[in-house]
This record gives C-alpha cells, structure tokens and sequence, in this order.
C-alpha cells in the first residue's frame, strides 16, 4: 500500500472509532465538542486524501462523489452547529454528522466486502452499502428524537450569541 493509502485507512480507522465515541456518549458537553472536533478532522483528513486516490479507475470514479458527498454533508453539520442559523439549528446537526457517520460505515463494509472472494466487486459494495445505510438510517431516525428532547428549548432557539460561550452551552 502507497504512503498516501496508509494515510487515508489511518484517517479512516481513527474516524471510525472516534465517531462511535461521539455517538454513544452524552451530547452537547465539552468533551462531546472536543472528540467531534477530532472526528471532524479525521472526515476531513479521510476524504482529501480519498479525492487523492485513483488507483481503481484511473480517473475520478464514484467513489470520488462520495467523498465529496461527505465532505458536504460534515461541513453542513458543522455550518449548522456553529453558525445556529435556524431554530432547527440541533435536528440539522444531529442529522447531518450522524449520516456521515452512516456513509463512514458504509464505505468501511464495502471495502471489506470488496476483499471477499466470493462476490463481484459492485455486488460486494452494492450490498454492504444498503445493510449499511438501511440499519444506521433505520438507528438515526428512531433516536433522533430522544435525543434531541434531552436539549429542551435550547435545541430550538436561535443563538445569536457566540456559539460554544457559556451562555449558548447546551450544558
């Protein structure tokens, strides 16, 4: 494996666990902020160096838009947590980061279906990618909402005040 592939499954591997950290425990803490932040890097450093590899098809392939989908969707997630531009503010934020999360898993079990002799190639990323999406999509959306109401009226205001100051804390 090149330098720049042990770079991005590093930036991978790291993303994976890290962002499992984030969903499981206690949001809108300063420790919540601190490990998002690191799984925020991580996305970002993952999906640069994805849009640096063309080995597989030697040009910009699908799996480039998908870096790019992510790269769109953690930076939309992080838009909506620090800017607080709408009273939806935290709903948008839980939705976007936890299906980056979701695509993370996703592209994680399609390469390693893609290592298993016994399917094709896109069968492989086909099916690892729908049990992938169908289960977290199925996750995402039944705990948005108890998740969300633990914030109360917080998860709703606008905040024109700086974000993270203790007065717009969620905690």
């Amino acid at each position: 494996m090149s330098p720049l592939g042990w770079i991005h499954v590093t930036f991978a591997t790291s993303a994976m666990v890290i962002g499992a950290v984030v969903v499981l425990r206690p949001k809108g803490t300063r420790t919540h902020r601190a490990i998002g932040w690191a799984y925020v890097t991580c996305m970002l450093g993952l999906n640069i160096t994805a849009l640096m590899i063309y080995r597989l098809f030697g040009h910009f392939g699908p799996f480039h838009v998908a870096a790019i989908a992510s790269l769109i969707s953690v930076s939309v997630g992080m838009y909506f947590v620090i800017a607080r531009p709408t009273k939806n503010w935290l709903a948008l934020h839980y939705s976007f980061m936890s299906w980056s999360y979701v695509g993370l898993l996703a592209a994680a079990a399609s390469e390693i279906g893609t290592r298993v002799e016994a399917f094709h190639f896109w069968w492989a990323v086909l099916i690892a990618t729908v049990l992938v999406v169908g289960c977290g999509g199925l996750l995402v959306v039944r705990n948005q909402r108890r998740i969300l109401k633990r914030f109360g009226k917080l998860a709703t205001e606008r905040v024109a005040r700086k974000p993270y100051s203790k007065e717009t804390s969620l905690r």
